[in-house]
């Protein structure tokens, strides 16, 4: 399944009005997101007039790599694994937008091994997997694997030929999202693992229609 936002991106494109049927507020999204208690990347939020800024300058130079979403109600752009200040500023500036009507929300970007999503609700807990970034995810580069909590609690897959290391990361990414009582949290998660096998949820949304 691709991600939430390649959904509204080429629903856009044909005149599909997908948001009568799922709900996006996307700072909405990520404070539930930075609230919940999940592992996530450092980030960092300003208006999008404001990418010459120190803050936005630090901030690069604090990580090694970062990834920038660029949005408003109707519009969304974001690019993964930028360099240092000046690439995000190429970036903004090559999205010939105007400025004065977006936000920026800028994060850690650690490069990543596996990238997914998972749906998490009253008819079941399912994951879906591939070996890449979030970006083979958004866009359905990458063969995904499909996985799901059985009744009895096991996590399996539909394919006979998942990986141990994926069926692991599996089990340890859905156990980031298992409450004291045992049961999943309820909703639409994104998520990547890194190259160094540590977790960081990207997305959090409740609002399905």
């Amino acid at each position: 399944m691709a991600t939430w936002s390649e959904w509204f991106k080429n629903a856009d494109k044909d005149d599909i009005p997908l948001s009568e049927f799922l709900i996006i507020n996307q700072p909405k999204d990520i404070e539930r997101l930075y609230s919940s208690g999940l592992p996530v990347c450092d980030r960092l939020l300003v208006a999008c007039k404001e990418y010459l800024n120190d803050s936005v300058v630090k901030f690069c130079e604090k990580h090694n790599g970062v990834w920038i979403r660029v949005y408003n109600k109707t519009e969304r752009h974001y690019k993964l694994g930028l360099k240092g200040h000046a690439q995000v500023k190429e970036y903004i500036e090559s999205l010939d937008i105007d400025v004065s009507k977006f936000k920026i929300q800028i994060f850690e970007f650690d490069p990543n091994k596996f990238g997914g999503n998972i749906v998490s609700g009253e008819k079941g807990v399912y994951i879906e997997m591939v070996y890449g970034d979030q970006l083979d995810v958004a866009n359905c580069w990458k063969e995904f694997c499909h996985g799901y909590i059985s009744p009895l609690g096991i996590l399996k897959f539909h394919e006979t030929d998942v990986t141990d290391e994926m069926k692991r990361t599996a089990f340890n990414v859905l156990k980031c999202l298992k409450t004291s009582k045992g049961n999943y949290m309820k909703g639409y998660f994104e998520f990547v693992v890194s190259v160094k096998n540590n977790i960081y949820f990207l997305d959090y949304k409740v609002n399905l229609k």
